[in-house]
């Protein structure tokens, strides 16, 4: 494998939230597994947090701060123009912006699909 950066995956279930990091050469590094948050008063905000959260603990294990992508999986779908999360089994999510808040959280770009479309190009 060519690749240069560590990747972080993140997938966002309605119980839970696990992230993996993969060095370049494609060896897993680290994983890990939180309950999605669920009822509270932000559900929204707390999903959004808790997934930034992950994301963040997940770097501090990349050596010296190396490149890295992370990549977030859904259960749902981005609308191609307004860019809000659609059709989401979590619907806390939905009509809400979560790549772009999620981007805006982490000072980064976060890729970002359905669930199952990336469970797809895994395979």
């Amino acid at each position: 494998m060519d690749r240069q950066d560590y990747r972080i995956g993140i997938d966002l279930g309605g119980t839970k939230i696990e992230t993996i990091l993969f060095a370049p050469q494609g060896q897993m590094r680290h994983r890990e597994r939180i309950a999605t948050p669920r009822g509270g008063t932000d559900e929204y905000g707390d999903i959004r947090d808790a997934v930034c959260e992950l994301i963040r603990a997940t770097r501090q294990r990349i050596p010296g701060g190396a490149p890295h992508t992370v990549g977030v999986g859904i259960p749902g779908t981005i609308h191609p123009a307004s860019h809000v999360v659609q059709n989401a089994n979590t619907t806390a999510l939905i009509g809400r912006p979560f790549q772009a808040d999620l981007e805006t959280l982490l000072g980064r770009p976060v890729g970002m699909d359905n669930d199952a479309n990336c469970f797809t190009l895994a395979e």
